[in-house]
């Protein structure tokens, strides 16, 4: 980096612009892909804009901005790095527009004062905008066209999966392409239905594929994307120490220390006064293993789940006795498992009871040589493990990626206190890990205020309505508000619009009419940016027919039929999440104010920090 950069309007036009040619290319239903060669000579290929952004060599400051900016919105949404660049492009080349910035050259003087001037003015814009005026107009204008992808049962909210299977279609299809879109649907759907309670909401499922997802899939390279599958079990990733051969239920038991126990203590010494002494203290506590052991079996542990490495004369002791040992767990593994199951692990085997135990009905090993342990289903969960197949490597990665950014999509859908609740009853550290029956009893307290927010995956859609979809808000926003619309305007929960420009045009129209009726300046100039920024996104989806003529025929006739008082269909074809599209526009918002409240990037080599100065002999 040089030692100096400065951060005017030009050059931040000119990197946005250099991103968006790239990931333009993958962008939209008929997009390809890109091919990188890295100098270790591994090839990847892919269509993913996270995987795109996180594969080039940025130098320059403002381009690691904005591709952070980026993964940090991919992170919490799973979705939207190509559209978050080509809208944060748009916006950028709208603020030189409006502020008649130039490139580097016209940077100093007045005329870059001024700039910079109206640059920090507009900035104040769009923060006005992003509190004041966005949720508004999504709430009255905008939620009015949308439908929602829940449906009412029972007095009981719930995701049907032909919905779920509308909103993955196009995410997976963006994601991995069309032919192995449909593949991922299908198995992500599967496995969302397995961990689902029969009778709880598919919040508690979302929450737990979301969280524990790295407990819950392994990925199998040299094998066809065809092959992906979900299996029945829980897949723990260190293998079978001692395998011994049970038939029907096992009983299991968690343990986080060593059945052999330790010669001395820390901080004692063992002294030995005689030369057999070291031979009847290892015999000692080989004895005290194998009364462990027995102990466990009088109990009926058939399996051992170990979180350190069990020593060989426990690992021999087990064998004799039938237990089956898989041992080196990690803290997140045994977490998982406690969540599961309610098996707290121990850190004494010796004073092991029944109710330590739990149930498990198989213990085989996995695809890659991990253990799938086949628990009982306890408050209704049932443990999977989704088995990812690719031919390399780099294609497995990105679909374990894509399938864990589906859950944090579908997420989107649930009413906000459903996200929290389930983010709540996440894994925690150490001793703050909850097991599933606490997470059972919490839920069973919160039943009645939970209510209508629980949601289950349907395996059929006979409970659907007719045409698949609900209108969550009547086509007049009077209407609207005379049915109890929250006075900020929020946007319902479950909200969808078709993809290829719906939100975006529907977003354009209202804010560019929003802001004839702003009385700031900077509000104003802030409505017409943002509104004119949107269009970039349906301008590279509709581009096929060179020149952007569909897309120009397609906003008119878009825009002709908001006049005439129609909107978007949404009865049939793919879906879009509106909170995905809201999250996507405040987080390229933020960006953008981030860049233009910066003048200059400086390289520090060295720890950042005030030196302490020596006194001088005139201060003293």
């Amino acid at each position: 980096m040089q030692p100096e950069c400065v951060m005017d309007i030009g050059s931040l036009v000119h990197i946005a612009e250099t991103l968006e040619n790239i990931v333009a290319r993958c962008f939209g239903p008929d997009a390809g892909q890109v091919l990188f060669v890295r100098a270790c000579g591994e090839i990847l290929i892919t269509r993913d804009g996270s995987w795109i952004l996180q594969s080039l060599l940025l130098e320059h400051p403002a381009a690691r901005l904005m591709v952070q900016c980026v993964l940090a919105h991919c992170s919490s949404t799973g979705d939207g790095a190509k559209s978050f660049i080509l809208l944060l492009a748009a916006l950028l080349r709208g603020v030189q527009a409006q502020t008649g910035g130039e490139g580097p050259a016209g940077v100093g003087g007045s005329r870059g004062q001024r700039a910079r001037a109206q640059q920090a003015r507009l900035a104040l814009g769009l923060a006005r905008l992003e509190v004041e005026v966005l949720d508004r107009v999504m709430g009255r204008q905008l939620a009015p066209h949308c439908s929602s992808a829940l449906s009412f049962s029972r007095g009981r909210s719930q995701l049907p999966r032909g919905q779920a299977a509308r909103v993955l279609g196009p995410y997976f299809s963006g994601k991995a392409g069309s032919a192995h879109g449909p593949v991922l649907t299908r198995v992500t759907l599967e496995l969302l239905g397995c961990l689902a309670p029969p009778e709880g909401g598919v919040e508690t499922a979302l929450g737990l594929a979301d969280e524990c997802f790295s407990g819950l899939h392994c990925t199998v390279t040299g094998l066809p994307v065809g092959r992906t599958r979900v299996l029945e079990g829980l897949a723990l990733g260190r293998g079978l120490a001692v395998l011994c051969q049970a038939e029907g239920e096992m009983r299991v038991l968690v343990v986080t220390c060593s059945l052999l126990p330790p010669l001395s203590q820390a901080g004692c010494t063992l002294r030995l006064e005689r030369a057999q002494d070291l031979a009847e203290a290892r015999a000692w506590a080989r004895s005290r293993a194998e009364e462990a052991v027995a102990g466990l079996r009088g109990l009926g542990v058939r399996l051992l789940l170990s979180g350190p490495q069990q020593p060989g004369c426990v690992l021999e002791l087990a064998q004799q006795h039938g237990v089956s040992v898989v041992q080196g767990l990690s803290g997140e593994e045994l977490g998982l498992v406690r969540r599961l199951t309610g098996a707290a692990p121990l850190s004494r085997a010796r004073g092991a009871q029944l109710s330590h135990t739990v149930l498990a009905t198989f213990c085989r090993p996995g695809p890659l040589g991990q253990v799938l342990v086949g628990f009982q289903a306890r408050d209704g969960f049932r443990p999977h493990c989704l088995v990812l197949c690719a031919p390399v490597q780099g294609q497995a990665a990105q679909h374990r990626d894509a399938v864990h950014g589906a859950f944090k999509l579908l997420r989107l859908l649930l009413p906000p206190e459903s996200g929290a609740r389930g983010k709540d009853s996440g894994l925690g550290k150490g001793s703050e890990r909850r097991g599933a029956g606490e997470l059972g009893r919490a839920e069973d307290e919160t039943e009645g205020q939970a209510g209508a927010n629980s949601k289950r995956i349907q395996d059929t859609e006979s409970e659907t309505p007719a045409e698949g979809v609900d209108r969550c808000r009547s086509a007049d926003p009077a209407a609207s508000a005379r049915e109890g619309d929250p006075s900020d305007g929020a946007v319902p929960a479950g909200s969808v619009l078709p993809p290829g420009g719906a939100f975006e045009f529907l977003m354009h129209h209202y804010l560019r009419r929003d802001a004839e009726s702003r009385q700031r300046p900077d509000t104003r100039a802030a409505c017409t940016v943002v509104a004119d920024a949107l269009l970039n996104i349906p301008r590279h989806v509709h581009s096929q027919a060179g020149r952007g003529r569909d897309f120009l025929r397609l906003h008119a006739d878009f825009t002709a039929g908001l006049g005439a008082g129609g909107g978007p269909p949404v009865n049939e074809g793919p879906l879009e999440v509106v909170a995905s599209k809201r999250h996507l526009l405040i987080s390229a918002l933020q960006c953008l104010r981030s860049l233009l409240t910066v003048d200059r990037a400086i390289a520090v080599r060295g720890k950042l920090g005030k030196k302490p100065q020596p006194a001088s002999e005139e201060s003293e």
